[in-house]
């Protein structure tokens, strides 16, 4: 499932593509609920994905330590271009 992010939080993501972004106030919540829609990738692994779009560009979030997100201790994401770019 690809998920409609807002253009102001994609052009934030966009800005830190390749590396852990961290966002705050509408970007944060938007990533609180993006993980709701996320699926594991990987094997054994807690490290889940959620594509998102806006105005026809695409990029994947890629969360770590998901009890920590779950907890509200986390707030970084690493974004990506493409899920080539992931090593397993």
């Amino acid at each position: 499932m690809i998920i409609e992010c807002p253009p102001d939080v994609f052009r934030e993501l966009e800005k830190g593509c390749g590396s852990l972004v961290m966002l705050k106030d509408e970007g944060c919540t938007f990533l609180y609920e993006a993980i709701g829609e996320a699926s594991f990738i990987g094997d054994g692994s807690d490290r889940v994905c959620v594509e998102i779009s806006s105005k026809e560009k695409r990029l994947f979030l890629i969360y770590d330590e998901l009890e920590g997100w779950a907890l509200g201790h986390m707030n970084e994401v690493l974004v990506i271009k493409s899920m080539d770019e992931l090593d397993f």
